[in-house]
């Protein structure tokens, strides 16, 4: 039988490992999205980076504009024929650029530009994502974004479609 002392270590020793898995869970990388009400305040230049899967009739697409002399690389974790990358852009013309590409759905609605902030919380570049109509796909966001930050000023995007819409999809022999 354990004593309380050895009980009481052996819950702390839990704890400790639990809370550094937690920790771990997320990647690390403390970079979050922040939607910004008026994207006309874009300004500086910009990498234009724009993400297609093909696969998913438009369902995964997206823009990414990533600040150039910001200090990092924002670049989708896909191969490089889904995404193409454009440059020392304008600000403004970038973002326009990004919400003419995501507006190709025929089930758009509108554009959600939200900033990319780094683990200080300062912008490094903009994410444009499409809502669509919720009656085609059950829901008006249909993906998944996730920031990771793999090594010093490496930016890796996931982009993937929620279960539920996944779950349209092959109910309608599309996936």
């Amino acid at each position: 039988m354990k004593t309380l002392a050895e009980r009481t270590v052996i819950t702390i020793i839990l704890t400790l490992v639990l809370f550094s898995l937690c920790s771990c869970a997320g990647g690390g990388s403390g970079l979050r999205t922040q939607e910004i009400t008026d994207p006309s305040g874009v300004s500086g230049r910009y990498t234009l980076v724009l993400f297609n899967d093909p696969a998913y009739i438009g369902l995964r697409a997206v823009g990414f504009l990533s600040a150039e002399g910001s200090g990092y690389t924002i670049t989708p974790y896909a191969s490089s024929d889904m995404y193409t990358s454009t440059y020392g852009m304008d600000g403004q013309e970038a973002l326009q650029a990004a919400v003419s590409f995501v507006r190709k759905n025929p089930s758009f609605t509108r554009a959600v530009v939200s900033g990319i902030l780094d683990p200080s919380g300062r912008t490094i570049g903009y994410e444009v994502r499409p809502m669509l109509s919720p009656l085609d796909y059950g829901a008006e966001d249909v993906m998944s974004i996730t920031y990771m930050l793999k090594g010093p000023g490496t930016v890796e995007v996931h982009i993937d479609v929620i279960e539920s819409v996944q779950n349209v999809l092959s109910a309608q022999g599309i996936m």
